[in-house]
Formats: C-alpha cells, structure tokens, sequence
C-alpha cells in the first residue's frame, strides 16, 4: 500500500537535535514539504492534536495477557501511556520525600501508627 504524505511533523534525530542546540528528540518540531524530509527524520504521529512517539517495547506474556484482558486492543496505548505518568509522579513523590527526610529528619517510629488509629480506613 502506497501512502502520499504532504506536509508531515517530523522530529529531528538525536543527532540533529544535539548538533542544532535542540536537546533530546521531540523537543523541536517543524513542519516539512513532502519530499522535502531528510531520511534520517523521524516522523512523528499526531492524534488528537497531540504529538505522540511509536515506541516498541517487551513485556512478559503472562503480564500482557492480563493488560490484554483488562483493555483489549484499543485501549492499550492509553493504559500503558497512563501506568508510564503514574510511575513518574511516583517517582517525583519519592524524591520529594526523600528531599522532606534530609530536611527534617526520618518519621519517628510508631508516629505513622498513631495517626493510623485516629483515622482507622
């Protein structure tokens, strides 16, 4: 199947991105004539008005089968997009907490425990 693109968002590679001051790839984007992307672009697929990057990842069978049985085939872009934002807040909550334990020391022992019994869940 021949598909005819005429103007397409395109990223720069890493390596033009670092050689014009761009930073990491995604960070820039233009819009270019067809026939006028260089080969080494990478295209970058836009839905819904946003920018999105295709990426191919490897996942336990036993894992995939589970997330395929929860989402189905569709649904499988937002929930990993979803999983992947909630680790990075998690991962922002840690540093954070462990910036809040540098500046005033651990949670004294039992504290978390006593709060627990005034607010039983």
């Amino acid at each position: 199947m021949n598909v005819r693109i005429s103007d397409v968002p395109v990223s720069p590679s890493p390596a033009q991105a670092s050689e014009k001051g761009n930073g990491a790839r995604g960070s820039s984007r233009v819009v270019v004539p067809a026939g006028e992307v260089p080969a080494d672009w990478i295209p970058t697929v836009v839905g819904f008005g946003v920018a999105v990057t295709k990426w191919s990842v490897s996942v336990e069978e036993t894992l995939a089968a589970r997330v395929e049985g929860r989402v189905g085939d569709r649904g499988l872009s937002g929930f990993v997009a979803r999983a992947v934002e909630h680790e990075l807040e998690r991962d922002v909550l840690d540093e954070y907490l462990g910036e809040l334990d540098a500046e005033f020391g651990p949670i004294p022992k039992g504290l978390v425990e006593r709060v627990d019994d005034l607010w039983p869940s």
